[in-house]
């Protein structure tokens, strides 16, 4: 496949120590995850979130509007109003629409937080280590997980000023000429949401 994600092409050599033993570390052609990568420019995922006793659920639709920017809309189960909007890129989200029940400075950080942890992906391979069966690689902005010898990642780890995020992937299926996870599992704290993509346009 072209690319499923920013294709990560790097040739690294490196050590990393395991009970006292080295092993060689080497990093070739790795792929990130990207539902946008082969000219798609609309996805949409039913997702269920929770945090401290609070859940929500519905349909959050992503629209590429440009190379870099993103209209996201959340949606209640069945379309029935509407919890989000906003334009994203890898600088800022400027919020349209927030429902106002949530409407708080540290409800819209976590919100941007996790817009661009699914959407951006890093772009530069720092270092990589080996341990037992999983090959963790180190890049400018977090860390991810592959099964040793896969391609496409397992998780993605951020690390932030108190605490990290991590969003996870499954289900990965045939498409095009690569694969995509068709599950997502995300973590901030108290917060989790799982989401599952439901449809995928060009």
């Amino acid at each position: 496949m072209k690319n499923i994600g920013i294709l990560l092409l790097a040739l690294f050599l490196g050590g990393c120590a395991s009970f006292g033993v080295k092993s060689a570390c080497k990093v070739s052609v790795l792929q990130s995850v990207s539902f946008f990568a082969e000219g798609q420019n609309l996805a949409a995922f039913r997702f269920n979130a929770a945090a401290r006793g609070y859940a929500a659920g519905g349909i959050l639709q992503i629209k590429k509007a440009a190379d870099g920017v993103y209209d996201v809309t959340a949606f209640s189960e069945a379309g029935a109003f509407k919890l989000l909007s906003a334009r994203v890129t890898a600088q800022q989200t400027d919020f349209n629409y927030v429902l106002p029940l949530v409407d708080k400075p540290l409800v819209r950080g976590k919100l941007e937080t996790f817009l661009k942890v699914l959407l951006f992906a890093p772009q530069s391979l720092e270092k990589c280590r080996i341990q037992q069966d999983t090959l963790w690689v180190e890049t400018t902005d977090g860390r991810y997980e592959y099964p040793s010898g896969g391609t496409y990642p397992l998780s993605f780890t951020q690390k932030k000023l108190l605490g990290s995020v991590k969003l996870s992937y499954g289900q990965y299926t045939p498409y095009e000429v690569g694969q995509l996870p068709h599950y997502l599992f995300y973590e901030d704290g108290a917060i989790e949401a799982e989401m599952v993509l439901i449809s995928l346009k060009k």
